[in-house]
This record gives C-alpha cells, structure tokens and sequence, in this order.
C-alpha cells in the first residue's frame, strides 16, 4: 500500500484521534469513488457504534465525500477538502483537447498504472478517461448541479460554514494553495 499520507494518519492516531483512511479506486469518477467511500463509512458507523464522521479529503476525494455527505445526510457531521478542484481542473480541461490518440494511449497508460495499483489494494475498478470527464471543468459542473454543497463549489470565503440537509446540520471547510509555475 503507497503511503499517500506521508505518515499523517500515524502522527494524528499517536495524539489520540480515532483515524480510518478511505481505500477507493485510484482512477475513477466520483460515483463509483463515492459509492465506495460510503460503504467504508458505514462499516466505520457499524464497527465503532459512532453515530458520525468526519470526512477531510484531498483532491478528487473532496467529491467523494460531498457525494457521501449528500446521499448520507445523518452520517456526516463535517467535510473538510484540501485541494480539491470544486469547480473543475484546468488541467482537466487541457487534458480534453488532447487528440484522441495520444489521449487513448495516455489514459490506457494510467489505466494500467491504476490496475497495478489496484492488485495491492484491491480496488481494480479504474478507468481514467471517467476521472478526466468528470475533472474538467463541465463535469465538476454537473456535480455541483446535482449534489449543491454550500461553501465549497463557489469562491472562496462565499458560502456557508455549514448547511442542513434533512435535519442535519454538516460543517464545511476547505483549504487550498496557489502557485506559480
């Protein structure tokens, strides 16, 4: 298993949080990801007795859980992403324009690159030409058409510090940076 983390999850469990890292398809959309990722929170629930989590994602991880907090409104007390392109990558979108060829050898090579992953985690479910439509930025759109989270598909410092879905009140942060190339 890659230590994407580089020993966070260690560092945060030696100061006493109760820690459980998501296992999800490296290369994939945010449904199959999310999917996922909401059948690991509720082993979480079921295992701890705990009757919430507490999400904090990265990247295309702040998607899943979104995804999650939407279709699991009572298990989600907080979503926190670090880097996560809310409203598209422009990376995303250059990697469109790509003709198709190179494309399809580019995503068939991270296809594998995923695979091979997989083998060690067992997710074998990848498929980066999903994760590229849904990076750009019309994909990111219809997301945040159909899954709306207050305060992390707009500008920052625009939306709410947290929102009530059917009841249940869910805190939101977010954190980024910005660099020059």
């Amino acid at each position: 298993l890659v230590d994407y983390f580089y020993g966070m999850p260690a560092d945060l469990r030696s100061r006493g949080a109760n820690l459980y890292v998501a296992d999800l398809s490296a290369f994939n959309d945010t449904y199959v990801r999310g999917e996922q990722l909401a059948a690991q929170v509720r082993t979480v629930l079921a295992t701890t007795g705990a009757k919430k989590v507490n999400l904090i994602a990265h990247s295309q991880g702040g998607f899943d859980s979104r995804y999650v907090a939407t279709i699991m409104p009572g298990a989600i007390a907080s979503i926190t992403t670090i880097n996560t392109p809310h409203r598209g990558s422009q990376f995303a979108d250059f990697l469109k324009e790509v003709p198709e060829g190179p494309k399809a050898i580019a995503t068939s090579t991270v296809d594998i690159i995923g695979k091979i992953m997989g083998w060690f985690n067992g997710k074998d479910n990848q498929d980066s030409a999903k994760l590229l439509e849904f990076l750009a930025g019309d994909g990111a759109n219809r997301f945040n058409a159909a899954y709306p989270t207050a305060g992390l598909n707009g500008s920052c410092g625009a939306g709410a510090s947290s929102e009530t879905r059917q009841g249940n009140v869910q805190y939101l942060y977010s954190w980024t940076g910005k660099g020059n190339f």
